[in-house]
């Protein structure tokens, strides 16, 4: 299911599901929150923080020519420790970069410079 947005205009409230566009489905208005460019820091694909300079997103390996995808920009609240940040190393081009995440975030980060999965 998708997020609950409220409308400018008529101030009905809707779900992201039912407008992919950013239209709502009551009175046509477009809402603010639906990005349909991209901003030059911020990944094509995944929309996280792109450092300039970077020929990878360190979140989700996406090259930086990548074709944008258009998203709707909606924050949630999220409650727990602030981010942490992991100094990481790639071994396999030995570029290191400092990443921002939450304490119980595992997994996986890109390396901005080859984009290869890195492990923690």
């Amino acid at each position: 299911m998708g997020k609950q947005v409220e409308c400018y205009e008529c101030g009905e409230w809707f779900s992201t599901e039912d407008s992919k566009d950013g239209i709502c489905p009551k009175c046509g208005a477009k809402s603010p929150h639906y990005r349909e460019e991209n901003d030059e820091e911020s990944c094509p694909v995944c929309h996280c923080y792109f450092e300039p300079g970077n020929k990878f997103c360190e979140y989700c390996g996406a090259p930086a020519d990548a074709v944008f995808q258009p998203y709707w920009n909606i924050m949630e609240t999220v409650y727990g420790p602030p981010p942490i940040d992991v100094e990481l190393t790639c071994r396999y081009c030995g570029h290191h970069w400092v990443s921002y995440e939450d304490a119980f975030e595992g997994g996986s980060h890109f390396c901005p410079k080859c984009g290869k999965k890195c492990e923690k």
